[in-house]
């Protein structure tokens, strides 16, 4: 009975096991399928179809070594009650990225925040559009990614904010696009919006800017 208490007394003492390291984040995915038009159809919840509703959705997914995501979380959803969630997690089989790679090997068990903006039809269109026609302000995109990159890059934590900054890259790549930038330029002016950004000062125009970063089709 003796030697049994001192046992338990130190298990009792021993220290807890390390914390599982944190996974690594994926914030700039080379995504080799995406949901296509038809999908969006398939998944956009049939209410706010009727209601001519859209949504916003920020799904956190696992990368596994073949590219394909799983074990999706919605960590986000706006608004509530219309099943955006669901529909993004129908569509989060859709999406499958380059393997990454880190010192040669592939990475198995990153994760990846993928936003999603469900945009109703237009009155005289006739089906759903995650599309708009509007281009972005290359500049203010620029500024708006690099505010959000280096708020995540100094709370790792912060999901929205790293969620965010995935978001603006796309207007980015349009801007860089409609201007004529190689991709190797639009990289570098990324690097250097990410170094400049200020994770205090939100920049002016974010949130109308978000109308231009938040479309589906071209993640």
């Amino acid at each position: 009975m003796f030697s049994e208490l001192i046992l338990l007394l130190a298990l009792s003492a021993a220290p807890p096991p390390p914390a599982a390291p944190p996974r690594p984040v994926i914030e700039r995915p080379d995504w080799i399928q995406k949901p296509d038009g038809d999908d969006v159809n398939y998944h956009y919840p049939a209410r706010a179809s009727r209601e001519n509703v859209g949504g916003r959705v920020v799904l956190r997914c696992l990368v596994q070594e073949t590219g394909y995501v799983t074990d999706c979380k919605v960590v986000e959803e706006t608004p509530v009650g219309y099943e955006f969630g669901a529909a993004g997690l129908g569509l989060s089989t859709k999406f499958r990225m380059r393997p990454m790679s880190a010192d040669g090997m592939p990475v198995r068990g990153a994760t990846v925040m993928i936003p999603l903006r469900f945009q109703p039809a237009e009155e005289d269109a006739g089906e759903p559009s995650m599309l708009g026609s509007e281009l972005p302000d290359l500049e203010t995109g620029l500024k708006c990614y690099g505010h959000f990159a280096a708020l995540g890059e100094k709370e790792p934590a912060n999901a929205e904010a790293r969620a965010n900054a995935a978001i603006y890259l796309l207007p980015v790549a349009i801007g860089g696009f409609q201007a004529g930038w190689s991709p190797s330029k639009t990289e570098a002016a990324l690097i250097e919006a990410r170094k400049a950004g200020d994770p205090a000062k939100r920049p002016d125009d974010c949130e109308a800017f978000l109308g231009a970063g938040e479309r589906l089709g071209d993640l």
